[in-house]
């Protein structure tokens, strides 16, 4: 039963010299199958936790993806959500700074 849906960026912040969020999942004690950097898939799991499903996003889209409620919590560069939140009410919250990237990177929900 899926409680959680995590959008998973697509791109340089899954990379391993700028972001690496496939391995910031994995240090949390995460099994991802699905989104090995360079190598990322539409179908991600989270194998040990029935709970979260996952899948690819733009960054452009996330913050549309966030307010349409298709995400309920997301990796995005602060950047994107600021250049949204111009073009349209939004309703997200910052709720970490992950440090990484080359932009301020949170999460938000």
């Amino acid at each position: 039963m899926v409680e959680i849906t995590i959008g998973l960026p697509k791109g340089s912040l899954n990379n391993v010299n700028r972001g690496n969020t496939h391995q910031l999942f994995v240090d949390a004690g995460y099994e991802v199958r699905g989104y090995d950097p360079g190598n990322e898939s539409y179908e991600i799991d989270i194998l040990n936790d029935e709970e979260i499903s996952a899948f690819l996003t733009r960054p452009q889209s996330t913050p549309v993806e966030l307010n349409r409620g298709m995400v309920d919590i997301a990796i995005v560069g602060e950047d994107w959500v600021l250049e949204e939140s111009v073009l349209s009410e939004n309703d997200i919250e910052k709720i970490g700074d992950l440090n990484y990237g080359q932009t301020r990177l949170i999460v938000a929900v």
